[in-house]
């Protein structure tokens, strides 16, 4: 039971925490920080160039962590305010640095365990903008909400996950 005294969802058995079975609780531990896994989205769409959508917390500072499909990649990032189109543009500048845009499309959540906070938990339209090297921009628009996420894409092996409890 949980501290409520409800029904506590029962989730399967786990031999070992990886990025494709992330779940409310664990915990992740990233460019020498270490956060709480809040929420975890999963994504439905086979094709989609991501697999789960996390959203991160570490005393209230918030953070995204992203699993890329088929690849060795994530996105780790921070919400930002970035002035955006309605629809974004190809281009699209963040703090005199400008980003083109590499993707895009809708993402729809078979699965939402834990507290995605403003993350969508449904269908949203997702934006994924690029520079050279590392740096990455990406933008959730569910209804008329868009949130903004700046950050880095990371190797997989360089983002650490221990069991939650």
């Amino acid at each position: 039971k949980d501290e409520e005294g409800g029904a506590k969802a029962l989730l399967p058995e786990r031999t070992e925490a990886t990025l494709e079975n992330l779940r409310p609780d664990d915990v992740i531990m990233v460019e020498g920080r270490d956060f709480i896994v809040a929420g975890v989205g999963r994504v439905a769409e086979p094709q989609a160039p991501y697999t789960r959508e996390c959203r991160l917390d570490d005393a209230g500072d918030e953070a995204s962590l992203v699993v890329c499909s088929g690849s060795s990649w994530v996105l780790y990032g921070s919400p930002v305010t970035v002035n955006v189109s309605n629809p974004p543009s190809e281009l699209l500048d963040y703090k005199g640095e400008v980003y083109r845009m590499e993707h895009r499309g809708q993402l729809t959540f078979a699965e939402v365990t834990g507290d995605l906070g403003a993350l969508p938990t449904t269908k949203c339209d997702y934006w994924e903008y690029v520079q050279p090297g590392a740096d990455r921009l990406w933008l959730r628009r569910q209804g008329e909400q868009l949130l903004v996420f700046v950050g880095q894409r990371l190797r997989q092996h360089e983002v650490t996950v221990l069991p939650g409890s």
